[in-house]
């Protein structure tokens, strides 16, 4: 027991070594935590159906955000979901990276990459094998993914490889070898893909005080395969035996606090003058008067259909 008059530097202080938890749900597969960085990290993950206690819902939810990376401003640096995931909602965030982008002054162009826009999905996935975080193994998470992903996804429901495949289903769907590599000094996954052969969904399994993944088995009704039914209670059981909600990493609209900060954006990414009108920000979004809030580029309709779409290079990627 530490003397409380006789304290040492360790005394006390073990809170200072603790770190700082990710709790969130997500599934991070880190580079940084890669056991072999040249072999990059490799693990081995199911995509689940969107099932809850009222029904399945879409397997994915899809969400459009910005990354905000001012360097003399790191108060409004973060992600931002998009007004564009809201029918009838226009974005000045996303109306301000097109503008830029499309802009034929390679400054304004380069402006572009501090308010990088990307789309997200996040889906189930279970986690059948991670030596480099072998507590995920057999939980449910969240991955969130990008365009790459999604595409390998859409090839195996049109069979453009092998037969067609719902990579969702639960008797007949496949497993995802997940690689991520090292590229340009960017995560890159283009050597991740499905297994050719379809498979059953795995349950942990309790033998001799030892959790093991044992795939269940399946059967034949009226000519489709699927899990047998004295089963099917347990599956249900454990598919609602998760930490976090999909519809936690629902798009958000902006409050008061972030359409100031947006605005803030905006302007020092314009050089319009309203930055430095604090007290008129918030005068007048306490009055309601959200017209305030649109640049000086709200004056012209941008219709965002007939932009280029932007680079899928940079929508692979996890979490933060």
């Amino acid at each position: 027991m530490n003397d409380l008059f006789n304290m040492d530097l360790n005394s006390g202080m073990s809170f200072l070594d603790k770190k700082k938890s990710q709790n969130d749900g997500i599934y991070r597969p880190s580079l940084d935590l890669a056991l072999d960085k040249k072999k990059g990290y490799k693990s081995t993950v199911r995509f689940l159906p969107n099932f809850s206690t009222e029904g399945i819902g879409e397997n994915a939810l899809e969400k459009v955000l910005h990354y905000v990376k001012l360097p003399n401003y790191p108060n409004l640096n973060g992600y931002y979901d998009s007004m564009k995931n809201f029918k009838d909602e226009r974005c000045s965030l996303t109306e301000t990276f097109w503008n830029l982008k499309n802009s034929e002054s390679a400054l304004e162009q380069e402006k572009a990459q501090l308010i990088s826009r990307s789309t997200k999905y996040y889906s189930y996935i279970q986690v059948l094998e991670d030596e480099n975080q072998p507590d995920l193994v057999g939980k449910i998470m969240i991955m969130a993914f990008g365009h790459k992903i999604k595409e390998k996804i859409n090839q195996e429901r049109v069979g453009e490889i092998n037969e067609p495949c719902n990579v969702y289903d639960l008797a007949k769907g496949k497993d995802f070898v997940l690689l991520v590599k090292e590229i340009g000094g960017f995560p890159n996954y283009d050597s991740s893909q499905f297994k050719q052969e379809t498979s059953s969904i795995c349950l942990p399994i309790e033998k001799d005080g030892v959790t093991e993944l044992k795939k269940l088995p399946t059967e034949e009704v009226n000519d489709v395969l699927t899990i047998p039914a004295k089963y099917q209670g347990k599956v249900k059981e454990y598919l609602l035996e998760r930490d976090t909600e999909l519809s936690a990493y629902a798009p958000v609209k902006w409050d008061e606090e972030t359409r100031n900060k947006v605005n803030q954006i905006v302007g020092h990414l314009t050089n319009n003058p309203i930055v430095g009108a604090n007290d008129a920000i918030n005068s007048v979004a306490s009055a309601g008067d959200d017209s305030f809030f649109e640049d000086a580029s709200d004056s012209e309709e941008v219709s965002l259909e007939t932009k280029t779409a932007v680079s899928t290079d940079e929508d692979d990627f996890f979490g933060e």
